[in-house]
């Protein structure tokens, strides 16, 4: 069974689990909150507070190979973006967390996660 969001974040504040990422979660945050401002449904005081939240998570950043991501996004016919998490996962043997529903397939796929 897979935990809930909830248990999820519950584990993590416990320090029973640790999040990894590649550095592209940074900006996939960012550009989130900016498109929420943008589109008028988050102010920007509250933008700014969300991302300083998520900037202080402590989350372990991992570089990545760029020519193993770009086979693996031909190979699996996901965007780079997405084929980035999905070559994190396999590299360091480590779940994905995702509401993406193609890229949870994909992993479950090439890593059986």
């Amino acid at each position: 069974h897979s935990m809930s969001v909830d248990e999820i974040f519950s584990q993590y504040q416990d320090h029973n689990i640790h999040f990894h990422a590649p550095m592209l979660l940074r900006f996939e945050v960012c550009a989130g909150l900016w498109s929420a401002v943008r589109q008028k449904r988050t102010p920007r005081a509250v933008a700014g507070k969300l991302a300083g939240i998520f900037l202080e998570l402590d989350i372990t950043y991992h570089d990545v190979s760029y020519s193993d991501v770009l086979d693996l996004a031909i190979d699996s016919k996901l965007t780079v973006y997405d084929s980035v998490y999905l070559w994190l996962a396999r590299e360091k043997k480590l779940p994905i967390l995702t509401f993406d529903k193609q890229l949870a397939r994909a992993a479950k796929a090439r890593l059986g996660a």
